[in-house]
């Protein structure tokens, strides 16, 4: 079995940014308050990230949209290994705003970010 020094880890990385030709707005939730109470939630811009985005259609699977099942494609967002992101946040590619549902990372050599998104616009 062979190890990866940092530097081959660090080539792997760049290699792999070659790969990211978009460029996607992260925006996180912010609470505020409604003045009476109790608070509202807003979406502001965390940063940008180059990234792939990438509809997975799966078949079968369903979500409620204003009291109906409503048939979609999920998405998958592939960034730079550092990428701040979290669940919960949201991804606006073009038109489209994304929400994460799950962010995983590699356990060995990471070099990337994939985030799981559902489309909410």
């Amino acid at each position: 079995m062979s190890y990866l020094d940092a530097g081959e880890i660090a080539l792997m990385r760049d290699e792999v940014a070659t790969t990211l030709p978009e460029t996607v707005v992260i925006q996180r939730s912010t609470g505020a308050s409604d003045g009476m109470g109790g608070s509202t939630r807003t979406f502001a811009a965390n940063g940008t990230a180059s990234a792939r985005v990438d509809p997975v259609w799966r078949l079968g699977q369903e979500r409620e949209q204003g009291g109906r099942a409503i048939g979609d494609s999920n998405w998958v967002v592939i960034m730079a290994h550092d990428t701040d992101v979290l669940r919960g946040d949201r991804i606006v590619h073009q038109a489209r705003t994304l929400e994460v549902v799950d962010v995983r990372t590699p356990q060995s050599w990471e070099l990337l970010t994939r985030a799981e998104c559902v489309r909410l616009a």
